[in-house]
């Protein structure tokens, strides 16, 4: 898993980061993008609000740059957020009050797509048991409590 290439060879602020072959796959068709939200899941498909069923071995929901949860009922919105708005989740992926729920793009760096990457692979790490140290519940409102009270001493 060692890349072929550097980092800094491979990033710059100054321009989108696409996955290859993204768009050769939306025009041929091999990859099929729709604009709608996950209304219900079946055993291998998944109904949106557009009334279309589609067959998938996975499905992938995008909800684009404004961040937030709306298909999260309230009371699990409630455990996700601070009063002030932020997200209460321990290494920007999981909340020890939702359990079995991960989120990955919840993050803002130089180099955003990197940074979720990395997420996306630690959150795997994390739910299917193979870190070398899983926090435990206690752990993650300790880090939470004190990354909060760092960036109350930093914000303006």
């Amino acid at each position: 898993m060692v890349p072929d290439h550097k980092i800094e060879e491979q990033l710059s602020c100054a321009f989108p980061i696409v996955t290859e072959g993204l768009f050769a796959g939306l025009n041929d068709g091999s990859i099929k993008a729709e604009r709608a939200t996950f209304e219900k899941y079946g055993e291998r498909s998944v109904t949106l609000t557009n009334a279309k069923t589609l067959t998938c071995d996975f499905a992938l929901m995008a909800i684009g740059w404004n961040i937030g949860v709306p298909y999260l009922e309230q009371k699990y919105r409630e455990k996700l957020f601070e009063e002030d708005g932020q997200f209460r989740l321990y290494r920007l992926c999981v909340n020890p009050d939702l359990p079995d729920a991960g989120f990955v793009g919840f993050n803002s760096s130089f180099a955003t797509i990197l940074s979720a990457d990395m997420s996306a692979n630690w959150l795997v790490r994390h739910m299917d048991g193979q870190l070398a140290h899983k926090a435990s519940d206690d752990e993650m409102q300790k880090q939470h409590q004190h990354d909060s009270a760092l960036q109350a001493r930093i914000a303006p």
